[in-house]
């Protein structure tokens, strides 16, 4: 007898989802018909689209002030070691030559001076930091300097130096010209484009 009931009960529920299907679409999922759901699915669609922009650019804003305040940092931790060894951080062929430009190639040994690490041109009797003292600390966020030491601006590129190696007060190296010293330190911003500093709009640079 309850297995009767329920053979009755079960074939009432199918005709009346097959009801449901001829009527024009007035299925109910849930407690809600298949247009309703539809409808819930574009607005959140366009919500999203709506503010993504400003997701981005809030984004935007964060990587760009950790920039800056890298540069900074870097800037005055050039200046510290000048205070202390009375030079640039730099090799000692480059000392009193023509400015000089470090990118992704050099410019960890500069860092890895900067911050007392043991290694390509502060190490051995010619360290450049032979008191190893750490003037540049190592920031918290992950990803910061690459396996060589080259430290990353946000964007995943290498923070340039330009030095005034011949001490004159200006750098000039490149489309670097008449900028002052005594050392730049540059990020090609989001774009990761090698350009004029006067020119680039996302490039950030020590100075500006």
């Amino acid at each position: 007898m309850i297995s009767s009931i329920f053979n009755k009960r079960r074939g009432l529920v199918h005709r009346r989802v097959r009801r449901s299907f001829r009527g024009g679409g007035s299925f109910s999922c849930g407690g809600f018909t298949l247009v309703e759901l539809l409808t819930v699915i574009v607005i959140i669609a366009i919500l999203v689209a709506l503010l993504f922009p400003a997701i981005k650019t809030t984004i935007l804003k964060a990587e760009t002030n950790q920039a800056k305040a890298d540069t900074e940092a870097i800037e005055n931790a050039i200046q510290s070691y000048r205070n202390e060894y009375g030079k640039l951080p730099t090799q000692t062929s480059d000392q009193g030559g023509a400015d000089q430009l470090y990118d992704s190639s050099n410019a960890y040994h500069i860092y890895n001076t900067l911050r007392a690490i043991s290694s390509g041109w502060n190490s051995g009797a010619t360290a450049l930091n032979p008191r190893g003292i750490a003037f540049l600390e190592t920031p918290s966020r992950k990803g910061a300097f690459d396996g060589n030491g080259n430290f990353l601006d946000p964007w995943g590129g290498t923070y340039l130096l330009v030095f005034d190696c011949n001490y004159n007060g200006l750098i000039s190296v490149g489309s670097y010209t008449n900028l002052p010293g005594p050392a730049l330190v540059i990020s090609y911003g989001p774009d990761r484009v090698s350009s004029n500093v006067a020119t680039a709009a996302d490039d950030i640079v020590n100075y500006k």
